[in-house]
């Protein structure tokens, strides 16, 4: 079976993206994730050193060679962001109504930001600190530093986030160590490049330029990113709704509409859309999901979102295997739900999506991308020989890859339905640099 299915299950049309990190970089880990049919690897760049994610790479190349199956490595861009470092010690116990310093040098009895200048800022105005964990008030404004009185209590940890909303910095997106960081990605041959606190279309072109034709996922995080929504989906090749910087940004409350607006637009453009951040957070420790949690992914498979994604659960949770299993899981039951009520399959001819599947030969984007923008809710296998164009299809809701050899589509389908027992399988055939649909023949 060339190690492309495990255990007679039809896979999800709604992916799994889990993050990656030095303490799951182990080839019986990552070979685990890929059984259990998770085969999306996010690497965070704000996190961990070149060689440190170089061997994360290595290890992910291996296993997929190992197990035969098709993967995709993503890199995620540090951006334009601001993480503190706390100077005297790790972490520290802030408590309500302490007054804290930040400073832009890095000395004693003071948090460093690397803000070159804070009067850009303004006395009275709320920033957060850890995904809007800690939320402060400056009370003190100067050139190299402020001081800022804390409105809750919390446990600060080392490099956690800084957000300032409503604050336009110098557009600095394209730093000299992001480039760097992508550079690098072009260098060892990642699939997809997650660009962080991504503001414009401009910002997107930029970081093109140097891309080396990576596809490039915007991350949504920012106001000002919605303010240019639409052009910045247009000019990407995928986007990210990235819940936790963005829920800081807009305001906790008002971050459902601006979710929702989002996977709108992109399904109407015909993007690919990731939902991430704290998808199953409390499972980072704990070894089973909130009910919120639960009810949150499903509602993501609702919504058609082509991927979702585990952030800490996995780069640094007590359970990350877990994680995956439950996250697939509640996936399956969800479009297990919508098949129920007969709004699955967006083709009456096609029928239910686990009866039926597509078969699409091929190895031209044009041709997937146009089968794709149908969004015909069954799943696709891209049967190709071009195993790049399928680590980059891989993202796609439904598509799913499958590396050409010696097997004939005919022999294809006909283990597809031994396999997983569809009654049906449809060989699709396009028109030759046509969108047009030339042939369907039925299995």
């Amino acid at each position: 079976m060339n190690g492309e299915f495990q255990n007679g299950k039809i896979p999800l049309l709604t992916k799994v993206i889990i993050t990656m990190s030095p303490l799951i970089n182990d080839i019986k880990i990552i070979k685990s994730f890929i059984s259990k049919g998770v085969t999306i690897f996010r690497i965070n760049f704000s996190h961990g050193s070149a060689e440190e994610h170089k061997k994360v790479i290595e290890n992910l190349r291996k296993a997929s060679k190992d197990l035969d199956k098709v993967i995709t490595i993503c890199l995620d861009t540090k951006g334009q962001e601001f993480r503190i470092s706390l100077i005297d010690s790790s972490e520290i116990n802030v408590k309500k109504n302490d007054t804290l310093t930040f400073s832009r040098k890095k000395q004693s009895n003071s948090i460093f930001v690397p803000i070159k200048d804070f009067t850009v800022l303004k006395t009275g105005m709320k920033f957060y600190l850890d995904d809007g964990m800690l939320t402060l008030e400056v009370v003190e404004l100067g050139y190299d530093h402020i001081k800022g009185k804390a409105l809750n209590s919390h446990r600060l940890k080392n490099n956690k986030k800084a957000n300032f909303p409503g604050i336009e910095f110098p557009d600095d997106n394209l730093n000299n160590e992001n480039k760097k960081d992508i550079l690098f990605g072009v260098q060892n041959n990642i699939d997809v490049i997650f660009a962080s606190f991504i503001l414009s279309k401009e910002n997107v072109l930029k970081i093109k330029e140097i891309a080396d034709g990576i596809p490039v996922y915007s991350k949504i995080e920012a106001v000002k990113a919605i303010d240019n929504i639409d052009d910045i989906i247009d000019i990407s090749d995928g986007i990210m709704v990235a819940r936790g910087d963005l829920g800081v940004e807009t305001g906790f409350i008002e971050m459902f509409g601006v979710q929702k607006d989002v996977s709108n637009k992109c399904i109407k453009k015909f993007k690919p859309v990731i939902c991430a951040t704290q998808m199953l957070e409390s499972m980072t420790s704990s070894t089973i999901p909130l009910r919120s949690e639960i009810s949150d992914i499903g509602n993501a498979v609702l919504d058609e979102y082509d991927a979702l994604m585990l952030s800490g659960e996995t780069a640094v949770g007590s359970n990350p295997l877990l994680c995956a299993d439950y996250m697939m899981e509640i996936i399956n039951n969800a479009e297990k739900y919508v098949e129920s009520t007969g709004t699955g399959c967006k083709c009456p001819f096609i029928g239910k999506n686990k009866s039926t599947c597509i078969i699409l030969e091929t190895n031209d984007l044009k041709t997937i991308n146009w089968l794709y923008q149908m969004r015909l809710g069954v799943i696709t296998y891209v049967f190709s020989s071009n195993c790049k164009l399928l680590s980059v299809i891989n993202l796609y809701r439904g598509m799913i890859p499958l590396i050409k050899k010696t097997e004939s589509v005919t022999d294809l389908a006909n283990r597809l339905k031994a396999e997983f027992g569809y009654k049906r399988v449809l060989l699709f055939y396009f028109a030759k640099d046509s969108e047009c649909l030339k042939k369907i023949e039925v299995f």
